[in-house]
């Protein structure tokens, strides 16, 4: 909680070295239309054995149903080898193909994941649904890597472009020691990542409830939108998606870096509260610009 009582205050005192007079639609960023590349259903097949996905667990995957139509390939009831807590509803590929001897795709979804602990009193963490649209053949081949069991390394930061990466509808709750908390987040969304920039990243919908011994902890932000952000802080958004505390922490150890160049164009945010330990904070909406 330390690390978002002070990263509220910080995103005041960063956007406030900025410069006073805002234009008034700063904030606004053009974003291309998104069509998820059809693929090429001759060479289906092959991308599907390329990530081990022809049969049931002869990768990292085990699935109940594999339908294939086209370029387009749907699986539901999966498992991940070796987690027996990681539970998937449904992984769906749209536009499959290689690419200089890679798999390839333009899309995929990830839907209905649930994780749990071991000891189910330890916690469980939901997520309705994980999309990223039109990767590079450089994210596409690491991501086939990753499910064939043999992963690469993660691609050079020049290599990881998409149109879109998004995940929606998280949740937890979780119990530690003397602390009972919930949490949930609704959507974290980047566009138009390319020139180690993407024109937007917009975190929404972020809720967190926790009693311990020393008190209740609410904190609430309805969102925060960047534009043109430098891929650090992509990649300080995408490592830390699934924990609350660490993504404030992450975003706020990026922009402390170099604060008169914080790597964004525009910052808005809106509706965020945070009451702990006998303090309560709010700020109903802040806009900057560099």
């Amino acid at each position: 909680m330390k690390h978002l009582l002070i990263g509220a205050a910080a995103i005041a005192l960063l956007t406030g070295c900025n410069k006073t007079d805002k234009p008034s639609n700063i904030g606004e960023v053009e974003l291309s239309d998104v069509t998820v590349r059809t693929g090429n259903a001759a060479n289906a097949a092959e991308a599907l054995a390329a990530m081990s996905l022809t049969d049931s667990a002869s990768g990292v995957l085990s699935f109940a149903s594999k339908d294939v139509s086209g370029a387009n390939a749907t699986f539901t009831d999966l498992t991940l080898s070796g987690e027996e807590a990681v539970k998937v509803g449904s992984l769906v590929f749209e536009g499959l193909d290689m690419t200089d001897g890679k798999a390839s795709f333009g899309k995929l979804s990830i839907s209905d994941i649930t994780i749990s602990d071991e000891d189910a009193a330890e916690g469980e963490m939901k997520l309705a649904n994980i999309e990223l649209v039109n990767p590079s053949p450089e994210l596409s081949a690491w991501m086939a890597s990753a499910l064939n069991g043999q992963p690469t390394d993660f691609p050079s930061v020049e290599n990881v472009l998409f149109d879109s990466w998004s995940i929606s509808g998280l949740t937890g709750q979780f119990t530690e020691h003397d602390t009972v908390g919930a949490f949930g987040l609704d959507k974290i969304e980047i566009r138009d990542m390319k020139d180690m920039k993407a024109a937007r990243a917009q975190i929404s919908g972020i809720s967190l409830d926790v009693d311990d011994e020393d008190g209740p902890v609410k904190v609430n932000l309805g969102s925060m939108t960047m534009t043109n952000v430098d891929a650090k802080f992509v990649k300080a958004i995408q490592e830390n998606a699934g924990d609350e505390e660490a993504l404030m922490a992450a975003i706020m150890d990026v922009a402390y870096d170099n604060p008169m160049d914080p790597g964004y164009d525009s910052f808005n945010l809106d509706d965020l509260s945070i009451a702990a330990a006998g303090v309560t904070f709010a700020m109903p909406s802040l806009v900057a610009g560099v």
